[in-house]
C-alpha cells in the first residue's frame, strides 16, 4: 500500500541549501511539510499537498537563521501522477445509475504513468454487454499555466435495433489557480464525439428506451395544468436516438486563503 505521502499528484520540489537547514513548504498558508536537509542540493518528492489547487511556497532556513524563499507552482487534474509512479485499478460490477431498467454487467480497468515532473500518461479499457471502449491520453503539469490534459476515446456498441456503432470522442481538460481572486478555476472542459460515439450512458439509456421497435421519450404538457398542479409526463415514440456530440462544461470556486 502507498503511503499518504505518496499519494495524488504533487511535484518534486527542488533547491539548495548554502548549510545544514530546514526546508518548509506552505500551501493557502497552512504548512504541510517540514524537514531537515544537509548543506547541498535537495529534493522533496514526498509531498502531500492539502488542495488540489494553490502554489508551494518553499522556505529554506539556513542554520543562521537567514532565509530564502521560492515558489512553486501547484495545479493539478485526477490524471497526472507523480513522477515514476504507476497507477492501475480493475473493476468489475454493474451499471447502476438509480434508474429502473437494462442494467449491463462490466468490467473496467484504467493505467497510468507519471513520465516526469510535467507529463503523465494513462489509458484504459472498459467492456459491458454490447458495449466496448478503449481510451488513452496525455496530461501536463505545466507550471503557472494550469494543468492540461488530452484524451481519445473509441466506442462500439449494439444498438437495440441490432444496428452498429462505432465513433470516437476527444476531450480536453484545463484547471488553473488565480490567487489574488482566491478563485481556483477547476476545470473547463470541451469533448467533440462523432457521430457513431455512443458513452456507456448512451448506450443504457436507448436500450432502455427501445419498445415495439420504437424509443420513447418523454415530455411535460405544462399548458394542461394549473400553476399549482406538477406537470404529468407524457411519452412519444421516434424511430431515432440522440445522443450528444459536443459539451462544454465550466466549474470555479473561491476558497478562503
Amino acid at each position: 500500500m502507498r503511503p499518504s505521502s505518496q499519494t495524488g499528484f504533487a511535484p518534486v520540489i527542488r533547491g539548495v541549501a548554502n548549510s545544514n537547514a530546514r526546508v518548509e513548504v506552505r500551501q493557502n498558508n497552512y504548512l504541510i511539510y517540514s524537514e531537515n536537509v544537509p548543506a547541498g542540493p535537495f529534493e522533496l518528492n514526498d509531498i502531500n499537498a492539502v488542495n488540489r489547487s494553490g502554489d508551494f511556497y518553499v522556505t529554506v532556513i539556513e542554520a543562521d537563521g537567514s532565509q530564502t524563499t521560492f515558489t512553486v507552482a501547484y495545479t493539478t487534474l485526477p490524471q497526472l501522477v507523480r513522477a515514476g509512479q504507476w497507477n492501475y485499478q480493475l473493476s468489475a460490477g454493474k451499471y447502476h445509475d438509480g434508474a429502473d431498467g437494462y442494467a449491463p454487467a462490466l468490467m473496467q480497468s484504467s493505467l497510468s504513468y507519471g513520465l516526469n515532473n510535467t507529463f503523465t500518461l494513462y489509458g484504459g479499457a472498459l467492456a459491458a454487454e454490447n458495449y466496448r471502449a478503449g481510451a488513452f491520453g496525455v496530461g501536463s503539469n505545466l507550471g503557472e499555466i494550469g494543468a492540461l490534459s488530452a484524451d481519445y476515446t473509441l466506442a462500439g456498441t449494439t444498438l437495440a435495433n441490432g444496428q452498429r456503432k462505432q465513433g470516437g470522442s476527444v476531450r480536453f481538460l484545463y484547471a488553473k489557480s488565480f490567487l489574488s481572486s482566491k478563485t481556483d478555476f477547476q476545470i473547463a472542459g470541451y469533448r467533440y464525439s462523432t457521430a457513431g460515439y455512443y458513452s456507456l450512458s448512451d448506450a443504457v439509456n436507448e436500450r432502455r428506451r427501445w419498445h415495439n421497435g420504437l424509443y420513447e421519450n418523454d415530455y411535460w404538457p405544462s399548458d394542461e395544468y394549473e400553476s399549482w398542479q406538477a406537470s404529468a409526463p407524457q411519452h412519444y415514440y421516434t424511430s431515432w436516438f440522440y445522443n450528444k456530440k459536443h459539451r462544454f462544461d465550466i466549474s470555479a470556486r473561491q476558497t478562503p486563503r
